[in-house]
């Protein structure tokens, strides 16, 4: 029987992983805290839990991003949990022990929006960049009324629907799969382009990936052969704040 895992993979022997590109989720929010802090300022990372590729990728491709940036400082980083209440209690903590923070970046919506609403309660909200990921409706509620600066949207749809085709591959259906080359990808479940993987009909299956492209790459040791990330399940949205 296929087994399909959509957005975290797991160790156990599995048919398919699909998954947005997790390092360039972290190298989008780098790359907008950085525009909105014209390249200068303290921040700080509020984490999920380590150990788990997808958030260790989103830190990974956002710490190396924001690297380029010699203006800009990461002056704390602390574990909430993926909890909204911890995310609070850490930004109160951030807040307690530094007079300046420009900006932050939570490994997901929740802890952004707790990141605000701790922000807000202290009156230092005002000027304050704070980004997330995932694009939950909260989220996108907050970014509206200008209490979050953004988040990078995962297309959920675009990663059922994309495992709905591959499974409907793997029972040997008639459908037809067709996965262009964008110029920046990797073969699929082995991390080398070519490498031998096809669909039923004999065509290479590949990844899509856009800039370094390495979020959640594996090894030949993979337990999933089959393995697709999407920049294009990657949207960034901002909100305009007067």
């Amino acid at each position: 029987i296929p087994v399909i895992t959509i957005n975290m993979d797991v160790d156990s022997v599995h048919s398919a992983l699909v998954q947005m590109v997790d390092y360039d989720a972290g190298r989008l929010a780098a790359e907008e805290i950085a525009k909105e802090l014209d390249g200068t300022g303290k921040i700080v990372i509020i984490q999920g839990l380590p150990g788990i590729i997808r958030t260790d990728n989103l830190e990974k491709g956002f710490r190396d991003t924001i690297s380029q940036y010699s203006g800009i400082e990461i002056i704390g980083s602390q574990a909430a949990n993926f909890e909204k209440e911890t995310a609070m209690s850490v930004m109160n903590s951030f807040m307690q022990a530094n007079d300046k923070i420009d900006g932050v970046f939570a490994i997901n919506d929740a802890m952004a929006e707790g990141a605000a609403l701790a922000a807000e309660s202290a009156n230092r909200l005002d000027g304050m960049v704070i980004w997330g990921a995932d694009g939950e409706k909260d989220a996108l509620a907050m970014i509206e009324s200008g209490q979050l600066t953004g988040t990078i949207y995962t297309n959920c749809w675009d990663e059922g629907s994309t495992a709905a085709k591959i499974a409907l591959l793997m029972i040997g259906s008639e459908y037809s799969y067709d996965v262009q080359d964008t110029g920046h990808q990797h073969g699929a479940g082995c991390g080398h382009k070519g490498h031998g993987r096809t669909d039923p009909s004999g065509r290479p299956l590949v990844k899509r990936s856009i800039g370094k492209g390495n979020g959640g790459r594996r090894g030949m040791g993979s337990s999933c052969p089959w393995r697709f990330h999407d920049t294009s399940l990657n949207i960034t949205i901002q909100g305009l704040r007067s």
